[in-house]
């Protein structure tokens, strides 16, 4: 402590919080009032582990990308990693982003079209150190349907039947 200021070092973004101080002599004791320290940080995944997707050609694929950030992330970009380089997507898709959430709408049309999406965010802080990943897979064949029947309000009928393979 010097001049009457307090200085912290060391703390990470889980240190923000209320905070008072507590004096203690011989003529008694006293509380401050609480005082909130905001701790600035730039933006982390809030996903720690990628997220896998099954999704078939032609089927529409949204993918949600949410980060922890202080203050608010102000721009996501979006890459895509599959058989070649790594490509910005947004040519391949629409990107909608509001507070600290992007989301990236898209639909695989080719077996190139699956792969590896990246997720990063950036603040008045920094871009995140590790981004956002979500392997976006083909989804396998259906080999099956399911049928519904209700027979009664206590009773629920399931028929699944196989396609027919010529």
């Amino acid at each position: 402590m010097s001049n009457q200021s307090l200085v912290l070092q060391g703390i990470n973004r889980k240190a923000g919080g209320n905070y008072t101080c507590v004096a203690t002599n011989v003529e008694g004791a006293s509380r401050s009032n609480a005082l909130h320290l905001s701790v600035m940080y730039a933006p982390v995944c809030l996903t720690e582990n990628g997220v896998t997707v099954g999704a078939a050609k032609g089927e529409n694929v949204a993918l949600r990308c949410a980060v922890a950030a202080y203050p608010t992330a102000i721009r996501f970009d979006w890459e895509f990693h599959g058989t070649g380089d790594s490509v910005d997507v947004v040519a391949y898709g629409k990107m909608q982003s509001h507070g600290n959430v992007s989301r990236f709408f898209y639909t695989p049309q080719t077996d190139s079209d699956f792969g590896t999406f990246l997720c990063w965010a950036s603040n008045d802080i920094g871009r995140q150190v590790q981004p956002c990943v979500f392997h976006v897979v083909a989804a396998g064949e259906l080999t099956s349907y399911l049928l519904l029947y209700m027979i009664s309000a206590r009773s629920i009928y399931l028929t699944i039947y196989k396609p027919i393979v010529s």
